[in-house]
């Protein structure tokens, strides 16, 4: 075989595997962006959903304390019911 031949053959095989080592390194630096993204991404999930379950826990304390003022209210207007239930007795004549 001649060696012109040969030495062309060569070059071309040794580009095509170029390419494909290049290609390769691409994707592999593809890869390593998106996993960079994701990981920056699952950060900023899970620092929202803490912020998310730290105001639901506030609200739910909130929620608590009205529900039992509420219930306080409603004792305190029972109360208030039963002590007028007879007659006025402030403006009663000696």
């Amino acid at each position: 075989m001649n060696p012109k031949i040969k030495q062309t053959a060569l070059a071309v095989l040794i580009m095509f595997s170029a390419q494909e080592f290049v290609y390769a390194a691409s994707i592999s630096t593809r890869v390593r962006i998106l996993e960079n993204k994701v990981a920056t991404n699952a950060k900023i999930v899970k620092q929202l959903r803490t912020a998310q379950d730290e105001k639901l826990q506030l609200v739910d304390n909130k929620l608590r304390s009205i529900k039992t003022l509420e219930s306080k209210i409603d004792l305190l207007m029972k109360e208030r019911e039963k002590s007028h239930t007879g007659e006025d007795k402030r403006y009663s004549y000696p």
